[in-house]
């Protein structure tokens, strides 16, 4: 009988390496998005606060331990300086953008659930 290959092999991450992952994409997210506070218009700035916030809620909810929590609280204090910085209005607009990226977020999840289950495993003829 001959061998069986299912692709190739996939390796577990270590949760030390993990988090340096995660640490390394919020640094470049913080990156992005000083770079979009000193180029960018105040209401682009407001959507785009609104959306790392729930990037930085996902990441809290997949890596809950404390050593890998702690770049995402210094992660939401950035943005919670930028937004006590606004005005009323502008914290109006930035509820609605948080509600819209939440939105988007479940939206995505949603839509990959979907493809997911869409896929049907070709017949040989």
């Amino acid at each position: 009988m001959p061998e069986l290959h299912l692709g190739p092999k996939i390796e577990k991450i270590s949760p030390r390496t993990e988090g340096k992952l995660v640490d390394l994409k919020l640094k470049e997210l913080e990156k992005t998005y000083e770079a979009i506070d000193r180029d960018e218009s105040k209401q682009r700035k407001i959507a785009l606060a609104a959306l790392l916030q729930k990037v930085a809620d996902y990441l809290k909810e997949i890596y809950p331990n404390d050593w890998q929590y702690a770049a995402v609280r210094n992660f939401y204090q950035t943005v919670w300086r930028e937004y006590k910085q606004i005005s009323q209005d502008e914290q109006n607009d930035y509820q609605e953008a948080l509600a819209n990226a939440e939105q988007a977020v479940e939206e995505s999840r949603l839509s990959a659930a979907e493809t997911e289950d869409e896929v049907e495993p070709t017949e040989k003829v």
